[in-house]
């Protein structure tokens, strides 16, 4: 997107992890620890909804355990439905390859600001196991995200949201639609029989026919399940690529300054800056403590 651009004539002077004494992080706030916890948690359920999708689509196109959705295969055949569906797949796990690598690029190059600018790279930073490297890491990530601006807050945000937009366009939005209609056709498809109950939410009609699902056929009613986890994430997605577009062109787009370019170039100038400020407020209390010894 335009709002990534650089200018090509910018030479940061970056900081490496190997500038910085981690030892001398601590942990002052339970916020902290919290947000921590909910990393590890986030990166656990991405991880669960990566198995599950590829699990849904290999039974979907080897053992066609998902039934054909009428509302697609009016206009598309049921096989050339699953030759879309096998290719998205393939190019999701492709781009996820290809994401995995530049991620290890990232981090074997250890440049602060490089791996706190991009998601998978400061997650695998902050959960990285070993003489808390990854807890003390995360430390920093906190103190740089520590801003008396709330702009930052929303630039970042916008930001990492633009990150997966393509990803999220591109890959998901297709499978996931046609995830949707397949779920629909299969409620409509049971809401004639006993197990919908008129007062009750679909929510619950959806869990009660599951069930019964799954005391004739385990796998149907798991591939089920897996479509619907992976749905509800991509709504998650959605919704926030949705209000970061708004809050781009509402807010973010009239304060970038000019000299930035854009709102990558924001972003890395006002990390970059806020790093350097760390650095020499700690530099500075390291030469007052040994002046006063």
């Amino acid at each position: 997107m335009f709002c990534h651009r650089t200018r090509k004539n910018d030479i940061w002077v970056e900081l490496a992890w190997d500038d910085i004494q981690l030892e001398d992080l601590k942990c002052r706030s339970w916020t902290s620890r919290l947000t921590y916890i909910c990393i590890f948690i986030s990166t656990l359920f991405s991880i669960v909804g990566s198995i599950t999708d590829v699990f849904a689509t290999f039974n979907f196109v080897i053992f066609n355990k998902i039934p054909s959705s009428t509302y697609l295969t009016t206009y598309i055949s049921y096989g050339g439905l699953k030759a879309i569906y096998t290719i998205l797949q393939v190019a999701l796990l492709a781009n996820v390859g290809y994401e995995g690598w530049r991620t290890w690029r990232l981090v074997k190059r250890g440049r602060i600001a490089e791996c706190y600018l991009d998601e998978p790279t400061a997650r695998l930073t902050s959960l990285r196991f070993g003489k808390g490297q990854g807890w003390t890491r995360f430390l920093l990530f906190v103190e740089l995200s520590g801003s008396k601006r709330g702009f930052d807050y929303i630039a970042l945000f916008t930001y990492f949201c633009f990150q997966s937009a393509v990803s999220l366009i591109l890959f998901s939005s297709p499978r996931q639609l046609i995830n949707a209609s397949t779920l629909y056709e299969f409620y409509m498809s049971q809401s004639t029989t006993e197990t919908i109950v008129p007062d009750e939410s679909p929510i619950f009609n959806f869990n009660r026919m599951i069930a019964v699902l799954a005391k004739h056929d385990v796998l149907q009613a798991a591939n089920y399940c897996a479509m619907l986890y992976t749905l509800a994430l991509w709504v998650i997605s959605i919704i926030s690529l949705m209000v970061a577009s708004m809050l781009f062109l509402c807010i973010v787009w009239c304060y970038i300054p000019r000299e930035d370019q854009g709102l990558s170039q924001y972003c890395r100038r006002k990390v970059n800056q806020r790093l350097h400020e760390i650095v020499g407020s700690r530099s500075m209390l390291v030469e007052l403590e040994e002046k006063l010894e």
